[in-house]
């Protein structure tokens, strides 16, 4: 042990701890304690490089397990986001083919509304044609048939008055 505090001075060892290392008369006991001190230091060091080594070889080591483990998890969720993308697109698919066959459905039935009507129409014109050609054959005849009974009467009054006179 060092028993002279003036004789010490205070060395500073890695930044760990202040050693006191005696100096003056005795100086080959000073550079012995250096040695031993420096040999701590490098034993120190050397463990703690054994432990980060350790360290990191456990934090390697437990990516890799992590990653063995999380890698079907996350090769799971790919593959359901793709399933959930692949059936989106699908249902995207089909709604846009409903959306079309609907809208062929109903200008077919439009189309075919329309030329329904416009055929009751056109039936309609028609009827409405014969009818009114139907009245105006009927009132012409009648105009005739009126005509004849006035040439008749007019013919029969001629022969009256045709045989008064005689």
């Amino acid at each position: 042990m060092i028993s002279n505090a003036e004789e010490c001075e205070m060395i500073e060892a890695e930044g760990t701890a202040k050693l006191p290392v005696q100096t003056g008369k005795a100086g080959e006991t000073a550079e012995i304690k250096a040695m031993g001190i420096t040999r701590i230091q490098e034993l120190a060091r050397f463990e703690a490089e054994k432990v980060e080594k350790g360290l990191k070889d456990q934090h390697e080591t437990n990516l890799q397990a992590d990653e063995a483990t999380l890698k079907p998890e996350i090769e799971a969720i790919l593959q359901s986001e793709e399933d959930v993308r692949s059936k989106a697109e699908e249902g995207a698919r089909l709604q846009t083919e409903e959306a079309k066959l609907k809208a062929e459905e109903e200008a077919r039935l439009q189309t075919e509304k329309e030329a329904r009507l416009n055929a009751e129409e056109e039936s309609r014109r028609q009827a409405e044609e014969e009818i009114r050609l139907k009245v105006e054959e009927e009132a012409r005849l009648k105009a005739i048939e009126a005509k004849l009974k006035v040439e008749e009467a007019m013919l029969k009054a001629e022969e009256e008055a045709r045989l008064k006179v005689i």
